[in-house]
């Protein structure tokens, strides 16, 4: 019996740990923008994540072209390469425009990708970059697929609310 409550204490704990850690990211919106009084130099400091899934796919054909002794057999085999950024994904600002409607980020592995404002005011993956459009990536072009809907940024609170509450200690800031 005292095992049972044990697991249970610990499953319980875990839970609230998760719950705590997930509800802390949240959709970087205008709204949080205002809220937490951000500018465009504190956006590029921020860590974001991603919300969704973009994969970057080529279709190809392998063919293959066999002599053994005087006969010819050609083979084709389709050729499928995915390049993968998953959900939850960090990614760093390396643009914020000036009146802050596009936030340009980068993936690393050369992969960069813009999100500007929507009708729900969340930072979303711009037009451009949708899916079923072509990407360039290290010189072959790829179709994009989203998995889990149009992908949007994400931040966690607690790195906005330091520069709302501590902007006198932001290393590396200049405030009025």
């Amino acid at each position: 019996m005292f095992q049972g409550k044990t697991i249970y204490l610990l499953l319980l704990f875990f839970t609230c740990i998760l719950l705590i850690v997930c509800s802390s990211i949240a959709d970087l919106t205008k709204t949080q923008i205002r809220k937490y009084e951000l500018t465009q130099d504190d956006l590029l400091y921020i860590q974001y994540y991603i919300k969704g899934n973009i994969v970057l796919r080529k279709e190809g054909y392998k063919k293959t072209v066999e002599i053994p002794g005087h006969k010819v057999e050609k083979t084709e085999e389709k050729k499928i390469e995915d390049v993968i950024v998953n959900y939850r994904t960090p990614c760093v600002p390396i643009y914020v425009s000036d009146n802050i409607e596009t936030i340009e980020v980068d993936f690393g592995n050369d992969l960069y990708f813009k999100f500007a404002t929507s009708k729900s005011e969340a930072y979303q993956i711009v037009e451009e970059q949708r899916e079923g459009k072509t990407y360039e990536y290290r010189g072959e072009e790829y179709k994009i697929k989203f998995d889990f809907g149009v992908p949007r940024l994400q931040f966690r609170k607690s790195d906005a609310s330091n520069f709302e509450h501590n902007k006198e200690y932001a290393p590396g800031k200049k405030f009025d």
